[in-house]
């Protein structure tokens, strides 16, 4: 299991063309860790990235729990 399941991140930024880049300041759940560690994975609804999941660039985003 990853260390960072369960907690949350906030998107700090975008480099304009990924799910989120409409979604900066909103806060995510954090699932996993991509297994390259250059990425976590979050919970999404479908209405925000059509999916469950997303990826988010951990350069993207800042840990707040």
């Amino acid at each position: 299991m990853s260390e960072y399941r369960g907690k949350e991140l906030i998107v700090t930024g975008s480099d304009g063309y990924e799910w989120y880049k409409d979604y900066i300041g909103h806060k995510f759940v954090i699932q996993s860790e991509s297994r390259d560690k250059k990425c976590f994975v979050v919970r999404t609804t479908q209405e925000q990235a059509g999916w469950p999941y997303g990826w988010v660039d951990k350069s993207h985003c800042e840990l707040i729990g």
